[in-house]
């Protein structure tokens, strides 16, 4: 079921939009430890750029595929074809974000990846020049999609104010009530001496 309120085209950009804005922050944050890539901050930044380049990709196809405002997005879809045909140059981008970010390091067959043997080097951003590159192949798409429909944005942007996310549940308040908790449940466990 579709949102009536606004078009699969401003629903796309605003998902496109989303998501670009998403990795630009990891990336200026894997900027700051791009010489240290051992360091966690840049395990983390580097996996969730992989998981929302995985995303942008699904999300520019259903783009390329909107029937309404075909001749529009065809064209478009031209001029960035250069910067989209990098996020396809890494082969291996799915299955490392399903293997290693998404799965509990399991391979399609359930089994542990860690004592299969692998025959070959899997094909994905691996260094911060890599990740530049995605990063700023990534905003050059944005920068001409939004240029092409600015209408379409620039109609959806005054509702984007209005706005609310979800509620969520906050179960506990407080880091003392956390480790009150646990130490009930320690009490409560039978695992513990």
């Amino acid at each position: 079921m579709g949102n009536s309120l606004i078009s699969k085209v401003q629903d796309s950009l605003l998902i496109l939009k989303i998501i670009g804005d998403a990795i630009n922050k990891f990336h200026s944050i894997l900027n700051e430890y791009k010489d240290d890539r051992t360091s966690i901050v840049f395990t983390i930044a580097s996996s969730q750029i992989i998981l929302l380049v995985c995303s942008y990709k699904e999300e520019l196809k259903i783009f390329l595929s909107l029937s309404n405002e075909r001749s529009r997005i065809i064209k478009t879809g031209r001029i960035f074809k250069p910067f989209r045909q990098i996020l396809y140059q890494w082969d291996d981008l799915e299955n490392f974000r399903n293997t290693f970010i998404a799965h509990n390091f399991r391979d399609p067959d359930k089994n542990n990846v860690f004592f299969k043997v692998h025959k070959e080097v899997m094909d994905i951003p691996n260094g911060f020049p890599d990740f530049l590159l995605l990063h700023h192949c990534i905003d050059n798409i944005n920068r001409i999609v939004f240029e092409e429909f600015d209408g379409e944005w620039n109609t959806l942007r005054p509702m984007l104010a209005n706005l609310k996310q979800p509620e969520m549940t906050i179960r506990l308040s407080s880091e003392k009530e956390a480790i009150a908790k646990l130490l009930r449940l320690r009490n409560e466990s039978d695992l513990i001496l």
